[in-house]
């Protein structure tokens, strides 16, 4: 037990693979978008540039407030 709570590790590691799908230049979903698509990478990202600022602002607010999550996760454990 590293005395981390294993629902708050879940939904960090989910919200980071999310960005990371999506974050130019590897994301993987922003290339498969932009092919599908038939559009320009750049295009797509720019397209996408305020889901990801929003969810950056959430991931922060989840790092610095751990308690989004642990409380309501604990109301049905």
């Amino acid at each position: 037990d590293a005395g981390v709570d294993p629902v708050y590790l879940g939904v960090l590691f989910v919200m980071k693979c999310a960005i990371g799908m999506i974050v130019p230049p590897i994301g993987v979903v922003l290339n498969v978008v932009s092919s599908l698509g038939k559009i320009s990478i750049e295009r797509a990202t720019r397209g996408v540039m305020p889901f990801l600022i929003a969810e950056l602002i959430i991931l922060i607010l989840l790092i610095l407030f751990p308690q989004l999550v642990i409380t309501p996760a604990s109301w049905w454990r």
